[in-house]
């Protein structure tokens, strides 16, 4: 606080994120309260406020105030911040400061605080595919886009050598390019379906995919959603669902009058066979029809400790397929539309791609396709 003081660039910073609120609160047609605040864009509005942070900044009751709400009411001035912001989208409103304020606050909790991502072993695992896609967002010859990957990496500091390994590389590169494609192409034939993404950690497919009428629900453990509200916030077709979809009840939130698209990258792999038909089955039970878009992995690949990236975690694989097929008796209403290794992308980039599509080509993970109705 007493840094703050004399630092009028941060201050004005403050000053500029609260007029943004205050624009915000009368293009949505409300009144500004009180009434003196009413000229909040005129220069001796301004300076009072200044003269104001400043006695706070400099008096022991002013710092008391403060970093007694910083302390005792974080959760509160958190939902605030992110209903805030779900209030601006409504009305069309820009923040670029109440953004940019965002960041600093988060990048000096990181930094100076316990603030680091608490996550569950399985959970752990979403920062790979994270900071693979945030890295090859910044290569010149980028085959994806993903700049709110490329953000998060950065705000959280992650040191990403570890999980960023040339195969495994390749492989979210390959899966993120075919479950987009897969995803772009069932919107194309249902445009008003809805999306749910289970174990979606930090991914932002929404924004790759959306054509402006899709209905997306983001589904992870409480511990994932939590992270991810950090990062991301809901909108009236972007929503986000705390839940254990090994649990009955995790759907109830989720329209059930349209074709859902439910899709599950780089998930199955860490559950038993048994779980597993435990989530398809509350699937298929919950809608009427949909499509299923699931990564599965060969069991001669489920070793976690020889994985070039899964081994720097604590995340344990579970049941593996041979083939699509497999999954077929868990579940009497799926139907296997389409099953493709990822080889088949990671094949067009590289020498290695090539060679393994024709010595290990079924060993490679796969994207396969399930309808059911």
């Amino acid at each position: 606080m007493s840094k703050l003081k004399g630092n009028t660039a941060c201050l004005n910073r403050v000053l500029d994120a609260n007029i943004e609120g205050y624009r915000a609160i009368e293009r949505a047609g409300h009144a500004i309260l009180p009434a003196s605040d009413m000229d909040y864009e005129s220069i001796a509005y301004r300076k009072t406020c200044l003269r104001f942070f400043r006695l706070m900044c400099a008096t022991g009751l002013g710092k008391l105030c403060a970093s007694d709400h910083a302390m005792n009411a974080v959760d509160e001035m958190d939902a605030l911040n992110r209903d805030m912001k779900a209030f601006f989208d409504e009305t069309g409103a820009v923040y670029p400061v109440w953004r940019m304020l965002e960041r600093d606050i988060r990048r000096y909790l990181i930094k100076n605080t316990d603030t680091k991502p608490h996550l569950g072993d399985v959970q752990e695992t979403a920062l790979i595919p994270l900071a693979i896609r945030a890295n090859e967002t910044e290569r010149k010859t980028a085959r994806i886009h993903d700049n709110k990957a490329v953000a998060i990496i950065r705000e959280l500091d992650v040191d990403t050598e570890k999980l960023d390994r040339f195969f495994s590389h390749e492989g979210v590169i390959a899966r993120t390019v075919m479950f987009d494609e897969a995803v772009k192409k069932l919107l194309r034939k249902y445009p008003g379906a809805v999306c749910v993404n289970i174990g979606c950690g930090l991914d932002d497919r929404f924004t790759r995919v959306d054509n402006g009428k899709v209905r997306w629900f983001h589904v992870d453990l409480a511990d994932s959603i939590e992270m991810r509200k950090h990062f991301f916030h809901e909108t009236e077709r972007e929503h986000m669902l705390a839940a254990d979809i090994l649990r009955a009840g995790w759907t109830e939130q989720i329209p059930k009058n349209k074709v859902v698209i439910v899709i599950a990258e780089g998930l199955f792999m860490y559950f038993s066979k048994e779980q597993v038909q435990t989530v398809l089955n509350s699937i298929t039970g919950s809608f009427d029809r949909g499509f299923l878009l699931l990564e599965l992995m060969h069991p001669k690949m489920m070793n976690e400790k020889k994985h070039d990236t899964v081994k720097n975690t604590s995340a344990k694989f579970g049941w593996g397929t041979v083939t699509g097929r497999d999954l077929l008796p868990l579940d009497a209403k799926l139907t296997l539309i389409n099953e493709r290794s990822f080889w088949e992308e990671m094949k067009k980039y590289s020498l290695i791609g090539k060679i393994g599509s024709v010595v290990a080509g079924k060993l490679n993970n796969r994207l396969a396709i399930y309808r059911w109705q």
